[in-house]
């Protein structure tokens, strides 16, 4: 008995020992990271482990969020990594021996795009239209033949997700209240400047639109709706590359837009830069209908149509150069400079006919604008990386400047039914503002594990506007004093925030959790005249600002995933709109500031689902609190456009996105999406109280039709869409493009925009005070594009090591 216990023990000790041997040494790991030929994370690339012995298949993996991919649990031995992803070349990496229980960091692998030859016929594999990603969804402009030769502002306008109205307007995911940045970099704009900005912006210079509905917490909190992150191109390869591209614009006049990227890339230094210019000739024909009331009864009738032309020009350039201290240590500087003159013509006719339908009196009018916008920019930074991988430091330094005229005329004829002048009124207006921008931020990354990173970050900014309206009655030559509408406004404002980001990554769930402080300082002071007094106002408030995004795979193979997303937002009022200036547009309408603009803070809820990185379903909510949105009141017949705050809005949306490749010459892209929008808050006429639903449909199908030939068609429909005291019409639009590869530095496209003339701007306006009131705007939709490119220099892989800095969201908010 003492025997067999004593061989009881060995044998179970010897297995015990086999069994932890074996553990051992089946417990090592290959890890690395996949990255495209700009240095960007590679997602849901298919990664295969690959014995060297029989080239077996050991296991297979997909790329997470940040492009990394791991196998765990690994017999030592020698191994080979294979990378595949469509529309790349496939990768083979070199010889891997993994000794027992070790953990293999593999270097990164960058792989670059392919051309595929099927039977016959070229066809080239083109990087998909649309890329999700954890925390935003990226549209690759150059996917859409139909973008040639268009503006920045057409881009928006035709990017799944997002709206444009009449007015520039930009609108996420049934919301206002966007910020637009370029290249990680605030615009500072809005309103009106901020469309004349973007369409004097080519897209021939944008390579990517990066949407983001809940920004990560590094980024400022500013923007109820979300972010739209325009990223421009940049010339790639050693020594001295460019890009040209050459854009010409026809529908009822001509237009153009052309661009130019370059770059150098010597030992040490590296620079690169764009420069576009725009030659605008727009146009839009606008009919507003007014109907007044007593009880049910029209007592009259104010019909208005404009023939709005602008004409203008503008150049945008932008140049960044670093210098590599050491191999660790970069030291950058980024110039940029916009010179834009935006023109306005507005000759307009307005009828007033009593309640019967008679005429009762015209107002004629012959309005005119010359504007100039002239910014500068200069960008100080600093990035130090340390030992370990994502293990660095940055520190941006900015200085912003915003010069910005109009010179207006505006002449109104009033004449009676029997054709008798009855008045004749001219005024002059000349409104001048200069905005200065001081901001300041430094950024820490630290990875606390392999697997987890700490980010961390403080910004602080500061913000000068001077503001100057004078207008003038003009009678005989002889300039008198408007003091109704002369104005002088100046604000102040001093931002200052600090965050801190945590991103985890294991083997099916990544995690990155956010948390950022804004304090908010600001000032504002309107100086009277004879007719007005000072007024000024002062604000403090302090925000935190949560946000998390989880990507789950629910597959080994991440064929199946889960994200949710929360943020918490703030909507500052744009420094204009605080300002209480009495602007005219013609004789019957004017737009007005707001100095008792609150900001609006909103809570957003994501959760999607994404099957092979092809669909793509979610649903969301969000529940802000004082909205920031234009309101009209009318007062003796004059219509006032006036920012101001809505209690609450309830926005409900699901939206579905899919994108597929039914065979290798086939491209096909769908996105339907539907809200509900509730809007509640005291109002002009008592409460507003709006309830609507919408829906949006878009569609692109390509068609490579080989020898570098491809045609593509693209359109969308949009139903009505009740957005507070608005509700805008339903419409419709279907584009069609052609390109042609001429050779491996040139190709030509040719677009069409709004074949059937059918995406035209309509809608009613409600909660107005005994008063009924529609329009209409037939704006320069249609229209043929065609552009030329040529690429010179060598081919290449160049990404500045730096792209975002400190200004933060200030850019966003100047609106003159």
């Amino acid at each position: 008995m003492h025997n067999i216990l004593i061989k009881a023990i060995a044998v179970t000790g010897l297995l015990w020992h086999t069994f932890a041997l074996n553990a051992q040494e089946s417990n090592g790991k290959i890890q690395g990271r996949v990255l495209d030929n700009k240095s960007n994370p590679l997602i849901s690339a298919s990664i295969v482990l690959v014995r060297e012995a029989d080239s077996s298949a050991v296991r297979t993996v997909a790329t997470d969020g940040q492009g990394r991919y791991r196998f765990d649990k690994i017999e030592p031995g020698d191994y080979r990594v294979a990378v595949s992803y469509l529309g790349n070349e496939r990768y083979i990496s070199g010889l891997l021996r993994l000794e027992a229980g070790a953990a293999m960091p593999v270097p990164d692998i960058e792989v670059v795009e392919s051309a595929t030859v099927l039977e016959e016929v070229s066809i080239v594999q083109t990087e998909p239209y649309i890329t999700q990603k954890i925390d935003r969804t990226v549209v690759n402009v150059e996917a859409l033949i139909s973008n040639a030769g268009t503006t920045a502002l057409d881009v928006l306008e035709r990017t799944p997700g997002v709206r444009v109205d009449p007015n520039g307007t930009i609108n996420l995911g049934g919301k206002v209240g966007v910020m637009v940045y370029v290249d990680e970099r605030p615009t500072y704009m809005s309103g009106e400047e901020l469309a004349n900005f973007l369409r004097s912006m080519p897209a021939s210079s944008l390579e990517k639109i990066e949407v983001m509905t809940n920004p990560p917490a590094n980024y400022d909190a500013a923007g109820d709706a979300g972010i739209l992150n325009i990223l421009t191109k940049k010339a790639r390869g050693e020594g001295f590359t460019a890009g040209l591209e050459l854009g010409l614009v026809q529908h009822r006049h001509t237009a153009s837009n052309n661009s130019l990227n370059f770059s150098f890339s010597g030992n040490r230094f590296r620079m690169h830069g764009n420069v576009g210019y725009v030659v605008q000739n727009g146009f839009a024909d606008v009919s507003i209908s007014r109907r007044f009331l007593e009880g049910k009864t029209v007592t009259s009738s104010f019909n208005q149509f404009s023939a709005i032309r602008r004409p203008g020009r503008g150049l945008l350039s932008t140049v960044n150069a670093e210098y590599s201290i050491t191999e660790r240590s970069t030291l950058g500087i980024v110039l940029g400079g916009t010179f834009a003159r935006p023109d306005r013509e507005n000759p307009n006719q307005n009828t007033i006919t009593d309640g019967d339908g008679m005429l009762d009196s015209t107002l004629v009018a012959e309005n005119s604008e010359k504007g100039s916008l002239d910014n500068m920019s200069v960008n100080l930074n600093y990035r130090r990386k340390f030992d370990k991988d994502r293990h660095d430091f940055a520190v941006d330094a900015d200085y912003l400047n915003f010069h910005i005229n109009r010179d207006q005329w505006f002449n109104n004829s009033g004449i009676q039914n029997d054709g008798q002048l009855t008045f004749f009124e001219q005024l002059s207006g000349q409104l001048g503002a200069n905005i200065d921008i001081y901001a300041a931020k430094a950024d820490y990354r630290y990875p606390l594990a392999e697997n987890f990173l700490l980010a961390l970050g403080v910004k602080s900014s500061f913000t000068k506007t001077v503001n100057i309206a004078d207008y003038f009655f003009v009678e005989d030559g002889i300039y008198e004093p408007d003091f109704d509408k002369t104005n002088s406004f100046n604000y102040q404002e001093n931002i200052n925030a600090a965050y801190v980001n945590m991103n985890a990554d294991y083997e099916r769930l990544s995690i990155q959790l956010g948390l950022r402080v804004e304090n908010t300082l600001a000032s504002g002071h309107q100086l009277g005249n004879a007719m007005r007094s000072d007024s000024s106002f002062n604000r403090n408030y302090t925000g935190l600002f949560p946000t998390v995004f989880m990507l789950y795979k629910l597959d080994s193979l991440a064929e199946r995933q889960l994200r949710f997303s929360y943020g918490r937002r703030l909507e500052r009022p744009y420094y204009q709109d605080l300002n209480p200036f009495l602007t005219p547009i013609d004789h019957f309408t004017y737009t007005v500031g707001n100095p008792y603009l609150e900001p609006s803070f909103s809570n957003k809820v994501e959760l999607s689902y994404i099957y092979k990185g092809m669909i793509t379903t979610s649903i969301g909510y969000s529940d802000t609190r004082n909205l920031v949105t234009e309101t009209i009141e009318i007062v003796d017949e004059t219509y006032y456009s006036r920012p101001n705050n809505i209690g609450r809005t309830i926005v409900w949306n699901a939206a579905v996105d899919a994108g597929f490749s039914p065979a290798p010459w086939l491209d096909v892209q769908l996105r339907g999406e539907v809200a509900r929008l509730h809007a509640k808050g005291s109002f002009y006429t008592g409460v507003l109280d709006n309830t609507g639903y919408n829906g949006y449909l878009q569609g692109m199908v390509g068609v490579g039709l080989g020898k570098g030939w491809r045609i593509q068609t693209d359109g969308h429909y949009q139903t009505d869409i009740t957005q507070a005291q608005f509700v805008y019409g339903s419409k419709w639009g279907l584009n069609a493009g052609v390109s042609k590869k001429l050779s491996e530095r040139a190709s030509f496209r040719l677009g069409v925009s709004d074949i059937f003339y059918t995406n035209i701007n309509r809608g009613i306006i409600n909660d107005l005070r005994n008063t009924q009131a529609e329009y209409r705007n037939i704006g320069d939709s249609r229209r043929v594009q065609a552009a030329f490119s040529y690429r010179f220099g060598k081919s290449g892989v160049y990404r500045p090591s730096r792209e975002d800095d400190s200004a933060g969201e200030e850019r966003n908010r100047v609106k003159l």
